[in-house]
């Protein structure tokens, strides 16, 4: 069972985690790449532990989310 009770709620989750690791980088983020996380062919709706990534990655998984493609090109 996922800790996430949406799509949306698990993308909020790793935008948010994103965000802040950006920002620890000292890498600003325009408000289009931050827009961009949200992206989804399949769902247009915009919007701390492991196992939290784990579980919010597994149900983006299940759709075609434009996060996912980019976590996935940077090896995470």
């Amino acid at each position: 069972m996922s800790r996430f009770a949406s799509t949306q709620d698990a993308k909020e989750f790793l935008v948010g985690q994103l965000v802040l690791q950006a920002q620890r980088d000292e890498i600003s983020l325009t408000e289009v790449e931050r827009k961009m996380l949200y992206f989804s062919e399949t769902d247009w709706k915009q919007a701390n532990k492991d196992s939290s990534w784990s579980d919010a990655l597994r149900l983006l998984r299940k759709g075609d989310h434009y996060i996912v493609v980019m976590l996935d090109g940077a090896g995470i």
